[in-house]
Order: C-alpha cells, then sequence, then structure tokens
C-alpha cells in the first residue's frame, strides 16, 4: 500500500497534501497511473468536500485539487470542472508524458 493523506473527519485520502503558501490555499493532488477509472467524478467530490472543510479550519483562503493522469478523458474533466464549480473548490487536470532514451553503455 502507497503512503496517502488522510483528511480527517473524512473518508478520503489524497495521494499528497501541500500547502500553497503564496495564495494560501490547501492542495490535494490525485495521481493516476493511467486512464482515470468511473469513479473519479464522485472521489474528487468527496475531496473538494474534505480539502474546503480542512482549509477552512486550518484558516487558509480556499483548496485545489490537482488530478495527474496518462490519459485524458474529456468526458470526466468537464464532469469535474463542473462539480468543482459548484464546490467552489479550483481544479486543475494535468497529463503526464514519459519518454524514454535508451543507450548502449
Amino acid at each position: 500500500s502507497k503512503p496517502e493523506a488522510r483528511i480527517e473527519g473524512y473518508r478520503c485520502r489524497v495521494d499528497l497534501l501541500a500547502e500553497d503558501r503564496k495564495n494560501h490555499l490547501l492542495v490535494g493532488f490525485e495521481l493516476k497511473h493511467d486512464a482515470p477509472g468511473r469513479d473519479l467524478v464522485s472521489q474528487a467530490g468527496d475531496y473538494m468536500d474534505a480539502l474546503r472543510a480542512l482549509a477552512e479550519k486550518e484558516g487558509l483562503r480556499g483548496a485545489r485539487l490537482v488530478i495527474v493522469t496518462g490519459q485524458p478523458d474529456p468526458n470526466r474533466q468537464a464532469q469535474i470542472q463542473e462539480l468543482a464549480k459548484t464546490r467552489g473548490v479550483q481544479t486543475t487536470w494535468l497529463l503526464y508524458r514519459l519518454s524514454m532514451k535508451l543507450t548502449e553503455a
């Protein structure tokens, strides 16, 4: 099992929890190694609620959720952005790309 950041009082665990000190925001990162699953939209909603409540408790301006995935999914991304608007949590969707160059030693 990988280490995750449990948000007390909520049933969710984000992969990484950080503070954006410049903007006074709590930032949760959810890392997906491949295409996002069907449950990502409801999972993101849980994260948004927990992050927003924890940010408020810690006296921060708000929260941001960053989803990092290896595959684009425009439909789920749009659903999550709509959810973010209603929940008042900034959300960013990032794609990662890996490349490797092998050379003989």
